[in-house]
């Protein structure tokens, strides 16, 4: 599923990597508070290794510091996943679209 949403954005599946990890409501809680400033659990945390716009193209032409030569791949940044949630595979892709700099609306 994951690999049919990036080929959508233009993104060739195997030129990127990012890792998904799944935790308890009470890590989620202190993971957003740590890092967002929010005492509260939340569904999806985003942490990306990118400084990327929305719409910019992931590739080692534009982003060749951050190109991994042991995998080959663009490593976008990590995405966390509360255990209680029901939709991983919605949350994967919600957190996959703020590694590559799309953003809430209303969000700067």
């Amino acid at each position: 599923m994951t690999e049919d949403f990036l080929k959508s954005l233009n993104i060739d599946p195997d030129t990127v990597n990012f890792v998904v990890s799944v935790v308890s409501p009470d890590e989620m809680r202190e993971l957003n508070r740590q890092y967002r400033g929010k005492d509260k659990s939340t569904d999806v945390l985003s942490f990306p290794t990118l400084n990327i716009a929305a719409g910019q193209h992931p590739s080692r032409e534009n982003f060749p510091l951050d190109f991994n030569h042991e995998t080959g791949k663009i490593e976008l940044g990590d995405i966390v996943i509360n255990e209680r949630e029901d939709n991983p595979d919605f949350l994967i892709e919600h957190g996959l679209k703020h590694l590559l700099g799309y953003h809430h609306e209303g969000d700067e």
